[in-house]
């Protein structure tokens, strides 16, 4: 039996709202889809950061500018679409700080890109600045969000270890142990792995280290990595990550290690194992450049 399904049993003791699966991703795990409208005024565009809802839902905006250009100041880079500054859902000006040019030219890349419809999953970086200066700027709003995320350390995947198939330890072995020792020996805590359908807690003084780090990191630090714990499912994964001990490319193999044992077992399907793998190291290689 793959760790993925007892995994499985194991969170469906718990509530719904905590519960992140492939197949409820939409629903449950909080997520912030962007969705552009221009302002009454004309002289500023600004994206609406909504909870997430299916795409085939939201409404459809068509790409309405011609140029896109990267301004600086004092506050640092904005991006202009046909002059008007960029701004977020709260009226603040999307500002990239200086001591990020390269984040300021990616962003101003992801608006060139944009085609005909406009659509979130193409606007990685933005969404992460989005979600920083708007939302992990007020107390209650980090509060929560670190809430919600402890309680995937309860049930990491790279947590749950198995003793067959082949293909599943090795990879385990290969991606999971790396990341347990490396946590174990910097934070100076006990992490507990199983192979049990019941699971295993953390110890209340490794939930209690782990949290003390994460809550003192900065909004754009605790956008990526709270972005890198959905995308992988795993708070130690997207701990690594943001933690710069791991690579996106290493992170998006660490998150695939069950589905990954499956295809070098049984293949890959076509338009599915392919399109997930790319789709993951595209929202993980937006977090790691964030936090570079």
């Amino acid at each position: 039996m793959y760790s993925a399904t007892r995994r499985m049993l194991t969170l469906a003791a718990l509530p719904a709202s905590t519960v992140s699966s492939p197949t409820a991703a939409r629903t449950v795990r909080p997520s912030w889809n962007l969705l552009l409208a221009r302002s009454v005024s004309t002289s500023q565009v600004r994206l609406d950061v909504t909870p997430n809802v299916t795409d085939d839902k939201k409404p459809q905006l068509k790409k309405f500018w011609r140029a896109v250009t990267l301004r600086q100041d004092e506050d640092g880079f904005q991006v202009l679409l046909d002059g008007r500054v960029v701004k977020t859902p709260q009226g603040t000006p999307l500002s990239i700080p200086k001591s990020q040019p390269m984040i300021a030219h990616l962003v101003s890349a992801e608006w060139e890109s944009q085609q005909k419809l406009l659509r979130a999953f193409s606007l990685p970086l933005t969404s992460l600045l989005v979600r920083a200066k708007d939302d992990f700027s007020d107390p209650d709003v980090r509060k929560e969000s670190i809430d919600k995320l402890m309680k995937f350390l309860q049930t990491d995947a790279t947590c749950f270890h198995e003793e067959f198939p082949e293909e599943l330890v090795r990879l385990q072995q290969a991606h999971w142990d790396p990341l347990l020792d490396w946590a174990r020996t910097h934070f100076s805590v006990a992490i507990h792995t199983t192979n049990s359908l019941l699971g295993t807690r953390q110890p209340d003084h490794t939930s209690a280290t782990l949290r003390t780090h994460i809550e003192q990191y900065s909004p754009l630090q605790l956008a990526a990595f709270e972005k890198a714990v959905l995308t992988s499912k795993s708070f130690l994964i997207g701990l690594a990550l943001t933690e710069r001990v791991i690579s996106a490319q290493q992170a998006a193999d660490a998150a695939r290690v069950e589905v990954q044992a499956q295809i070098d077992r049984w293949g890959e399907v076509e338009d599915a194992h392919d399109v997930e793998r790319e789709d993951i190291q595209r929202v993980l290689a937006a977090s790691a450049l964030v936090v570079e």
